[in-house]
């Protein structure tokens, strides 16, 4: 039964360690990537979520595992119960994408946390490398009038999802329109799970 123990009651047996940034209190989007998102976006349009489907676009200027990369991906938006849902099909080239859908196939890649300012971006991920993490992914895309900066880091293996930051000084949010906030109106995420074959390794990963 000790195996069971749930993963929030391991976290609180950690020692008490440094204040985290209170950018880590919330998920600002969820980075999923799809093989086929066609079929993902209408799984979805048939339980009543309205998908945005962006379409297909560049990576921009990106680099994957310190790599200066080029490829072409489709994207869809949506709000699941409050959650901003950025589904990813990659098209061609490598990243970190192409990566995690050829060993996990489907599925959440990254939990993004929203940094207020560059300058705090730049600052954060800083002290996880410090920390011993690496940078998996990072760049800078296009938004309309601004530019967006992310960078995934490569805590897929122990973590089972990629932390990511992103910077994004645009007031943008799909999950404010009104299209999304009807469907979403009867349920509420309040919880990510991840599956994991030793919780107790996972736990004292983040830790």
């Amino acid at each position: 039964m000790r195996r069971l123990v749930p993963l929030f009651i391991l976290a609180l047996s950690q020692p008490a360690l440094g204040q985290l940034p209170e950018f880590y209190k919330s998920v600002d989007r969820v980075i999923w990537v799809v093989k086929d998102m066609e079929r993902v976006a209408q799984g979805w349009k048939t339980l009543g979520f309205p998908v945005m489907e962006v379409g297909e676009v560049g990576y921009g200027e990106t680099e994957f595992r310190g790599q200066a990369v080029s490829g072409r991906m489709r994207v869809a938006l949506a709000n699941l119960a409050g959650a901003q849902v950025v589904w990813i099909q990659p098209l061609s080239g490598n990243s970190a994408y192409t990566e995690f859908l050829a060993q996990h196939r489907d599925g959440v890649f990254s939990l993004m946390h929203r940094v207020p300012t560059l300058c705090a971006f730049q600052n954060e991920l800083k002290r996880l490398q410090g920390a011993g993490l690496r940078v998996l992914q990072q760049g800078v895309s296009d938004a309309g009038d601004v530019s967006v900066t992310y960078a995934f880091l490569d805590t897929v293996k122990s973590g089972k999802y990629a932390l990511g930051l992103v910077h994004d000084p645009s007031d943008f949010s799909y999950a404010d329109t009104e299209k999304t906030r009807v469907a979403s109106s009867v349920v509420e995420m309040n919880q990510f799970a991840f599956l994991a074959r030793n919780i107790h390794e996972v736990s004292v990963y983040w830790a």
